[in-house]
């Protein structure tokens, strides 16, 4: 038996199991869940990610954690497994929903280094690399469901870096990005395929990407601090926006669209805001070590 996993005290009839606090061979550390969380928000920082039992408006510790290799954006797809990105080594790893055990489904990226991911609803896995292995533009591969390969890419000429990437009701894929190495960008590909078109909103950094359940298009924009808000077909000047409590480069709404949760690379904890008022409400710092590496959020179950 592994030391310091499960001690079943026996006492007056009562069978109490306490969690241990060390870490196990996988990277997993300690408050393992005994079952997995039905409600929660993933917090990566660079080599690390916290999983929080949502609401955690009294900011309880993290139930689990796990390690990563400078992680960065995150999703969850359409049966709550979790996707998480990692720069440092250019995989992206997967973990049962709910909590931090990682699953045997790896990505090896082989055409950049990944910076962000999405899930179709049917499955088809797109991930965003900031620069591909060449460091001249950003891609995004594209993974049918189940792969392991990727089956195509998705770039453009004048794409320098890919920051983020979701995928609309429609299955169109909006990638925010950097044009010609100086200009912000949001860039869609209709149906996941090429030619992308580039969309004319009034951004001043784009960074994270999220629909909400009516299809409006939020921008998280850190030189701002602020989410803005796009209505289709997204052009123009943004239709709302709420000011965030400090730079964010990722932020994503709960399953009703009650909740926004901003990373805050700025204080190091992770801020959430009622939905669409933007009326802050409480921050999740606790277990958050690495507090200027605050970067990427997955709220599970997402918003659809």
């Amino acid at each position: 038996m592994k030391p310091n996993r499960w001690l079943i005290v026996l006492f007056t009839g009562v069978v109490c199991v306490l969690v241990a606090h060390a870490q196990d061979p996988d990277g997993i550390s300690s408050l393992n869940s005994v079952a997995a969380l039905t409600n929660g928000v993933y917090v990566s920082m660079a080599q690390q990610v916290n999983l929080y039992a949502l609401p955690d408006s009294t900011n309880l510790p993290p139930a689990c954690t796990f390690a990563t290799n400078f992680s960065k954006g995150m999703a969850v797809d359409t049966v709550g497994r979790l996707w998480v990105t990692n720069t440092g080594s250019r995989q992206v790893t997967t973990y049962r929903k709910g909590t931090c055990h990682r699953t045997a489904l790896t990505l090896n990226e082989p055409n950049g280094v990944p910076f962000d991911v999405a899930i179709s609803r049917n499955g088809t896995v797109y991930v965003a690399d900031i620069v591909d292995s060449a460091g001249n533009h950003g891609v995004v591969s594209v993974y049918k469901k189940g792969a392991t390969t990727p089956s195509s890419t998705l770039t453009d000429d004048g794409m320098t870096a890919a920051r983020a990437v979701a995928i609309d009701k429609l299955g169109n894929v909006f990638v925010s990005c950097v044009k010609e190495r100086r200009s912000p960008c949001i860039i869609e590909f209709a149906n996941g395929q090429m030619p992308g078109k580039y969309l004319d909103v009034q951004v001043g950094i784009a960074a994270g990407l999220e629909f909400d359940t009516q299809q409006n298009l939020l921008v998280d924009d850190p030189g701002a601090r602020e989410i803005k808000s796009f209505a289709p077909p997204y052009q123009g000047a943004r239709t709302t926006a709420f000011p965030l409590r400090g730079s964010s480069d990722f932020g994503k709404l709960d399953a009703v669209n009650q909740n926004f949760y901003a990373s805050n690379f700025s204080q190091g904890r992770v801020d959430v805001f009622s939905y669409p008022s933007g009326t802050y409400e409480y921050s999740i710092s606790n277990g958050l070590v690495q507090s200027n590496a605050v970067i990427g959020i997955a709220v599970d179950p997402g918003s659809k």
